[in-house]
């Protein structure tokens, strides 16, 4: 499996319809860390 990296702090929006590929799935877990560095960004 290719590791990755989720960089919150670079958030960007983006047209749906530019994505032609699936790439893989984030575990339930590995969203919410996402969503947490988010909520920090945010300053939630």
């Amino acid at each position: 499996m290719k590791e990755s990296v989720a960089n919150v702090s670079l958030t960007t929006a983006l047209d749906r319809g530019l994505l032609t590929e699936h790439t893989g799935r984030l575990s339930r877990a590995r969203l919410q860390l996402v969503l947490a560095g988010v909520d920090v960004v945010l300053g939630r």
